[in-house]
């Protein structure tokens, strides 16, 4: 990512900010079109480019950016309201099919997030439908989702991934709003994922009694109780922080739901309820909250607040959040010094052995050392395109080196700050 293209991708946060002072304090007339290409698929990679588009047109503002920026905002905008469009049918009669076979589910995500998290379905891009269900309706569930036309794709210990066959497509920056784009339909047995990449933390019991029926544009669907919904997305965000990305969307629809609720006092003391007595749950809550006020000023409740994170998690969120968020930490993007792991600071602080979670995650035990080991007795693997498509090797070995040589370099600092911070009076 260069410069001036990270610049123009903080001036876009910034623009989306909740606080007016700020987003108006934005200027775009610095940035050329240039600049603006190379940007733009940095903003559909994040899901923030149709946010972006309503925020140009609810300002009035649509002038202040280049007619090519327009129109592929407004072109990308008219795909994603068709797909939506098709997926809720889609939606709809999976639903029905659930309902008739007993199943106990609760949909999150995608259309149960309008429009307390989201206020039209049509700004977001969706590839999936999301369903939390009970255990024992897990056979039920394969049985509909086989009716309707969809196989096993993925799978792991809590969770299943479903296609439709002859969809799979290498998907880019824009095609995720074409209607002909695939989508894929995802069940999970956890309320949320605890095992967030080795840090364990425990959970509730998903059943009927935690879901309320929900309705979207006439549609009428079993979802999750407010503050479960709530701390299921924190627990989705954290998820992705603990393998190295997010989508800055996710915080922003965060901030945006602590601007309509943050002083209803009945629903904070649910969430806190919902926690109970789990420090790091509380605190991955905060957390995030955090997160969210940092990028978008979003303003905190006065619950969250009160919890206060401990010194070290502060310093991650003023000092690398931004570092991170903005850097390439996809395997398969080219950069010398990769922000990925800078998250590794932040995750040690929940980890029950901090020693034994870097060294982990530094230098892992998977399909990197069994890569290493066959090239070590048949170098001439190296030429099988084949294999090499299929490990990715060069990539992942130059991703995950550079990455590490980044952390190390940066743990020098990090200990310097905290250091610094714990001889402050106000740590």
């Amino acid at each position: 990512m260069t410069i001036v293209k990270r610049e123009l991708a903080h001036h876009v946060v910034r623009f989306l900010s909740l606080s007016p002072e700020r987003s108006h304090s934005v200027r775009w007339d610095r940035f050329r079109s240039r600049d603006w290409q190379r940007t733009l698929p940095w903003l559909h990679e994040n899901g923030l480019a149709l946010y972006f588009r309503q925020r140009l047109k609810d300002s009035n503002r649509e002038a202040a950016v280049p007619d090519l920026v327009w129109s592929n905002l407004e072109r990308n905008f008219a795909a994603n309201r068709k797909r939506i469009t098709s997926l809720a049918n889609r939606f709809e009669r999976l639903n029905r099919e659930f309902e008739r076979a007993g199943v106990t589910y609760a949909a999150v995500k995608g259309f149960s997030l309008v429009p307390d998290f989201c206020p039209d379905s049509c700004l977001r891009p969706q590839s999936d439908f999301d369903y939390v269900i009970q255990e024992d309706s897990l056979l039920q569930a394969q049985r509909v989702l086989a009716g309707a036309g969809y196989s096993l794709k993925a799978q792991a210990a809590r969770d299943y991934e479903f296609q439709l066959p002859g969809t799979e497509f290498v998907p880019t920056a824009e095609s995720q709003y074409s209607s002909s784009a695939p989508h894929t339909v995802e069940l999970h047995l956890s309320l949320w994922d605890s095992n967030a990449r080795d840090i364990v933390l425990p959970e509730p019991a998903f059943s009927s009694a935690r879901t309320v029926q929900r309705e979207w544009q006439g549609l009428s669907f079993s979802a999750l109780r407010e503050e479960d919904l709530f701390l299921f997305l924190v627990m989705h965000i954290f998820y992705h922080i603990s393998n190295y990305w997010l989508r800055i969307s996710w915080l922003y629809e965060i901030a945006y739901f602590l601007q309509r609720r943050a002083t209803d006092e009945c629903f904070w003391a649910g969430v806190a309820d919902s926690i109970g007595d789990d420090p790091q749950l509380r605190e991955i809550t905060g957390c995030v909250a955090e997160l969210a006020a940092r990028f978008f000023a979003a303003p905190l409740p006065d619950a969250i607040v009160g919890w206060q994170l401990r010194p070290a998690v502060k310093i991650w969120i003023e000092r690398y959040s931004e570092i991170w968020a903005f850097g390439k930490n996809h395997v398969d993007d080219f950069s010398l010094l990769p922000t990925a792991k800078l998250t590794l600071f932040l995750l040690q602080q929940y980890a029950p052995d901090a020693k034994r979670f870097i060294r982990s995650r530094l230098f892992p035990a998977t399909r990197l050392s069994s890569v290493a080991s066959a090239l070590k007795t048949k170098p001439s693997r190296l030429l099988d395109s084949q294999f090499r498509r299929r490990a990715r090797i060069l990539r992942r070995t130059f991703f995950h080196t550079a990455a590490n040589f980044r952390f190390l370099c940066e743990a020098v600092r990090w200990q310097h700050l905290n250091r610094i911070r714990s001889y402050s009076p106000v740590a």
